[in-house]
């Protein structure tokens, strides 16, 4: 008689945690969607005045730039809305017609350079090197911008540094394909 009481006590006991369990599970899957869906490229600096035009030792013109703030790796790349408007054109010039996951690892290719001791440290720099990349197009999608704003906010892949349609690139490590990319690590 004993034991079937301490069995329904343990199979009660069991139920309760069980019913306990279940919304901290829950609670911690919908938490860690959320951080994964967070809109990237918060502005984590002030408005910040740029010179546009000087006249001998005299400040013309300026006008504000927003500063937003992409970091990997203990580095931090720093970059103006018509930069980031930039990296938008070249993920669709390079990946409008891949998935967005393929957008943000096209997109992490760049902001990885930038974070590379081998590499320009200035998007502008990284984006025009001759033979790297086609020319940014002469404009983008809600998707392309969305991919990248998630990239400056936490990459996908802190090492892919080259890509390529069809094979893997001569330099790097090669990583994995995805859509129609084949990545490369440094």
């Amino acid at each position: 008689m004993e034991r079937k009481d301490n069995t329904k006590i343990f199979i009660f006991t069991m139920m309760l945690g069980f019913l306990f369990l279940l919304p901290a599970v829950y609670v911690v899957v919908v938490f860690c969607d959320a951080v994964k869906e967070q809109p990237a490229a918060e502005i984590i600096k002030p408005d910040v005045e740029k010179v546009v035009e000087v006249k001998g030792d005299t400040i013309i013109k300026t006008e504000q730039v927003k500063i937003y703030v992409a970091s990997a790796q203990g580095k931090t790349a720093e970059l103006t809305e018509p930069e980031i408007e930039l990296l938008a054109r070249l993920v669709h010039a390079e990946a409008g017609n891949q998935d967005p996951i393929g957008k943000r690892l096209v997109a992490d290719v760049i902001l990885n350079r930038i974070d590379s001791d081998r590499f320009p440290d200035n998007l502008t720099d990284v984006v025009t090197a001759a033979g790297q990349f086609t020319e940014p197009a002469t404009s983008y999608t809600d998707s392309d911008m969305d991919a990248v704003k998630q990239e400056l906010g936490g990459r996908l892949d802190e090492n892919v540094l080259y890509f390529r349609t069809g094979y893997y690139h001569k330099h790097g490590t090669p990583a994995y394909q995805h859509g129609a990319h084949y990545f490369s690590g440094g």
